[in-house]
């Protein structure tokens, strides 16, 4: 019984915001178009943990799946013509799909029976998949390393 104290399943949930953006140049007509995406989403979680010790200083790994919910998605996208922006666009990009993956490591210190401090690295590879071709094969990898404190109560 005492193996089953090293594994857990755990899930929550976790408000995130991504704010990638890029330069295209395109040299046939000298247009460049900046674009500024801004996502925000809610992802829940579900990962399995395992603790190397049942000690008051618990090493652990753990890795799992992440399903998102967008709650809003936008891009700007600025044409550029000789250095001046010559046009600005927003829009809504609609997603049909926002899952990912998540591994971690970290460290887990027991405060009391109740009360647990926690310092994990994490990284995360999330899949958008728009619903149409604004963006170059309708989709988006965003891949984040994630420093993270915090306490189990």
């Amino acid at each position: 019984l005492a193996y089953f104290k090293k594994i857990s399943l755990e899930t929550g949930v976790i408000y995130t915001q991504y704010t990638p953006n890029y330069t295209r140049f395109l040299p046939v007509n000298t247009v460049q178009y900046q674009r500024f995406y801004n996502f925000r989403q809610t992802q829940i979680p579900i990962y399995g943990k395992y603790y190397f010790t049942n000690d008051r200083l618990k090493p652990k790994i753990y890795g799992g799946v992440q399903l998102g919910i967008m709650l809003s998605s936008d891009v700007e996208i600025d044409e550029i013509r000789a250095g001046e922006i010559t046009g600005t666009q927003t829009q809504t990009i609609n997603f049909k799909g926002n899952f990912g993956f998540g591994a971690g490591t970290g460290i887990t210190f027991a405060i009391n029976e109740r009360m647990e401090a926690f310092l994990n690295l994490e990284y995360n590879s999330t899949n958008l998949v728009s619903e149409f071709r604004l963006i170059q094969r309708d989709g988006m990898l965003i891949n984040s390393l994630v420093l993270s404190t915090g306490c189990y109560f």
